[in-house]
């Protein structure tokens, strides 16, 4: 979900950003994310008949209400790059313990439901949309194609925005889609998704990008949005908001997620912005190091206070400090700057020894938390090439259970030659199994779930935190070797790869 209600922060900060869907949009496209159609119309249906059905019934809503004219794009979630894997595990451990009549586990790439799904859509493209919608397109790039499905949108949008004057309508929930569309240029996009207003009735409200572009931008003088580059000055916005919540990554150790603290963060943004003059991320993804060492400067100065105010030091210390300068000596204006000097030193001093603290009881030495900074900032490239470009490696994981200190990013910047090896996906089944807990068992094809191997394998994945990519491999590679040969035609077709499907 990338930054916890951060929707909820926008709409609070300026409301009049989001307003009720209009009754007549005027619109050439609309992209669906339909992870959230299919968590929607599931969660309210007590057979899977009564799911399909639902959905088909979901999407001919939203085609009624934004009318597109021109594309209709249903983007399912795929397989992920790796560094997904962990979480996704997670939230599927906690999701079999709802009051939901089907398992939600169903919804995961690779499973047979997710198969009905897209072939009860093709039916339903070809005999109710296509001939209802006259002049639209149609494509329907379903859980067989590798990617998530809010990137699926973004690049497709990014690959055909040459008509700026188009309007695109995107459906979804998912906070990634409000900071990856502030990294769209040109594009004029809505946001649109259910309200909470009515459980009756169904109803939409829109976030619109462009007021949201001009309110981030308020505080930036016209000079300094001409000299650093407005959709520069974005994908800058774009790294800060990633840093303080993304799915791939924890979020800097310390750090809470809410309005004040994302406020303060992209402050000291603009005011890098106006002291320096340059950008950090480039337009191909790439951080300058040079560039963000000097952000870092000001996050550790801002980490420091933060500290300080939520664990104030206790006088015995700021005492024992001042003690220590032989005051007496000195003169009453030097005392007086010797003791705010001190104070300052004393609380430095206090939240270095704090981290250290932390850091020991995770294990990390001096040595160890150097890596953990380097191995953060990896992450960050790596994010960041995968949200502008496309994903640098499939492969990539971030093996650490803990995040560092935001004033300790700077310490990951030395030597930073960051390179990655491409890869690919894993294919639907092994993804499928890797990341269903035991309860979701079921759903794996019988070859899978009747494997002694797998057991083994699974429970080590699961117990293990910081399972490693080589961890993985030898889970992929034991089952493409024993146990993929003995699957089913239809088990072969839901373990392979497609491409979107077009209907005009």
């Amino acid at each position: 979900m990338a930054i916890p209600k951060f929707y909820s922060i926008l709409r609070h900060q300026w409301p009049d950003v989001i307003e009720n869907a209009p009754a007549d949009p005027k619109c050439h496209t609309l992209y669906v994310d339909m992870n959230t159609v299919l968590f929607i119309c599931l969660a309210d249906s007590s057979s899977l008949q009564e799911f399909h059905v639902k959905t088909e019934n979901y999407i001919q809503l939203l085609v009624n209400t934004i009318k597109p004219e021109q594309l209709l794009y249903l983007a399912f979630d795929g397989v992920p790059p790796l560094a997904k894997l962990k979480g996704q595990a997670q939230r599927r451990r906690s999701r079999i313990n709802t009051q939901q009549v089907i398992d939600s586990n169903v919804l995961t790439p690779g499973s047979e439901v997710m198969q009905n799904v897209s072939n009860h859509l093709t039916k339903f493209i070809k005999e109710t949309i296509i001939p209802n919608q006259k002049g639209i397109k149609v494509i329907l790039s379903d859980s067989l194609v590798p990617g998530e499905g809010e990137h699926k949108i973004i690049k497709h949008l990014r690959k055909h925005s040459e008509n700026q004057s188009f309007k695109t309508f995107i459906y979804g929930t998912d906070a990634d889609l409000i900071v990856l569309c502030l990294s769209l240029q040109n594009t004029d996009v809505t946001l649109i998704r259910e309200s909470n207003i009515s459980k009756i009735e169904k109803k939409f409200e829109v976030l619109y990008m462009d007021v949201l572009r001009s309110h981030l931008l308020q505080n930036y003088s016209l000079e300094i949005q001409k000299k650093v580059g407005t959709d520069l000055i974005f994908l800058d916005l774009l790294l800060v908001l990633s840093i303080i919540g993304n799915d791939f990554l924890p979020i800097p150790m310390g750090l809470s997620v809410e309005s004040s603290t994302i406020n303060k963060l992209l402050e000291l943004l603009r005011e890098f912005h106006m002291e320096v003059g340059l950008n950090i991320v480039d337009m191909d993804g790439t951080i300058n190091h040079d560039h963000i060492a000097k952000l870092f400067h000001k996050f550790e100065k801002f980490d420091m206070e933060r500290f300080r105010l939520e664990n104030p030091i206790k006088r015995s210390v700021l005492d024992a400090k001042i003690l220590e300068l032989q005051l007496a000596s000195l003169s009453l204006k030097d005392r007086k700057s010797t003791i705010k000097d001190s104070v300052q030193k004393a609380e430095a001093e206090y939240f270095e020894e704090s981290k250290l603290k932390t850091y020991s009881r995770q294990k990390l030495t001096k040595v160890g938390t150097r890596t953990l900074c380097k191995d953060y900032i990896r992450g960050i490239q790596w994010l960041l090439l995968y949200y502008l470009d496309d994903c640098p490696s499939w492969n990539w994981i971030n093996a650490n259970t803990v995040s560092p200190y935001l004033s300790d990013l700077k310490r990951g910047l030395k030597n930073s030659d960051i390179e990655f090896e491409k890869g690919s996906p894993i294919l639907p089944l092994h993804h499928l199994a890797l990341v269903l807990p035991p309860k979701s068992k079921s759903l794996l094809p019988d070859s899978y779930r009747n494997s002694d191997e797998y057991d083994q394998f699974s429970s080590l994945l699961r117990l293990s935190n910081s399972a490693s990519c080589s961890d993985i491999f030898k889970f992929v590679k034991y089952f493409e070797d024993e146990i993929d040969p003995s699957l089913k035609d239809n088990e072969i077709f839901r373990n392979t790869f497609s491409k979107p499907q077009i209907f005009i």
